[in-house]
């Protein structure tokens, strides 16, 4: 449908106005951000087509400059107005979870695994916490196939001296959705909380992340109790 054809009342920007940014649904939300359409496709076409190719909303939050413009009708300025918005949405997320309470590895996926789950290859992420348990920061620290080889101790405990975090937790995604340990995960798992040791550190948990699921460490052996 042709916007000029909606009904004012049932326009995007026009139900804003009557009715508040949250009775918009995620189609029309992005149709005020693109603001128009292009040539043979309206507006609210192209908003249900990057919907669609991304599977959600939710698959945006990773989306680039390059997979936008796969789309036809998205331009530079349209890609560059939808990621300055994502952006915008994870800076205000991030701000939001700071002082948030960690105490197990339902929390930890509550925090990040929608946002790493579906992703091709996995992440490693890591989580830092003060010494009540409240989230200081957590960032990406690596991506693609995660072999000791490629996650270096340096590279995590710089991170955690350089927030003065007392506790921390590792966290990575199974891209096949099963979040059973392998051997390299176990190994890693390991090395880190023997570093952590030797760095007066607690290492928390090491959480791997699956379809709608999670594996704990920490909740399921005993080799990282301290």
């Amino acid at each position: 449908m042709i916007l000029k054809d909606l009904p004012n009342i049932e326009r995007p920007r026009e139900k804003a106005f009557k009715y508040g940014f949250k009775k918009l649904s995620n189609n029309e939300l992005i149709s005020i951000l693109l603001g128009f359409g292009t040539k043979g496709k309206s507006v609210i076409d192209l908003s249900y087509e990057i919907i669609k190719k991304f599977n959600g909303i939710i698959g945006l939050k990773n989306t680039n400059l390059e997979e936008l413009k796969t789309i036809k009708g998205i331009s530079d300025a349209k890609a560059t107005q939808l990621l300055a918005a994502i952006e915008l949405s994870k800076r205000l997320n991030d701000n939001i979870e700071v002082g948030r309470k960690i105490k197990n590895g339902k929390d930890v996926y509550d925090l990040v695994g929608d946002s790493i789950k579906y992703e091709p290859q996995e992440n490693f992420v890591l989580i830092l916490l003060d010494t009540k348990g409240r989230l200081i920061n957590y960032q990406t620290l690596y991506r693609g196939g995660l072999t000791y080889n490629i996650i270096h101790m340096r590279d995590i405990f710089r991170e955690i001296v350089k927030y003065n975090a007392y506790m921390f937790i590792c966290v990575h995604n199974h891209p096949t959705g099963d979040p059973s340990p392998s051997k390299n995960d176990v190994d890693t798992t390991k090395e880190i909380f023997k570093t952590s040791q030797i760095m007066g550190i607690r290492f928390m948990d090491h959480i791997i992340i699956g379809d709608n699921c999670y594996f704990s460490f920490k909740e399921s052996s005993t080799f990282l109790d301290q």
